[in-house]
């Protein structure tokens, strides 16, 4: 995609069993400036397999958008504080425009 790392764009997901987790890790992530942009959707339906038994329930989508150079500090974060054994954190470079990475850079420096 891009061949610099501090230039990179990344996208990533998480979920929270409830809106208030949701909104408290987004407060969380913001003061510490490892996101630029955080976005909270729910509640949704998730239906997944947990120690051999397909569980459904409702869950709050985290959306994170974030510089790549802040990866590694906010995967630890969100793997150290979320409540899951097994929390979802995945994440993804992405294409934009030269003025929103621009941005995304910005806001957390």
């Amino acid at each position: 995609m891009t061949e610099d790392i501090n230039q990179s764009v990344m996208i990533g997901w998480t979920t929270m069993p409830t809106k208030k987790q949701a909104e408290d890790l987004v407060n969380s992530i913001m003061s510490k400036k490892l996101t630029s942009c955080a976005q909270v959707e729910g509640p949704i339906q998730s239906t997944y397999m947990w120690k051999d038994k397909m569980i459904t329930e409702d869950e709050w989508r985290v959306c994170l958008k974030f510089p790549a150079i802040k990866a590694m500090e906010l995967s630890e974060m969100i793997t150290h504080v979320h409540p899951y054994e097994t929390p979802q954190w995945v994440y993804t470079e992405v294409v934009s425009t030269r003025d929103y990475a621009d941005w995304i850079r910005e806001v957390i420096a």
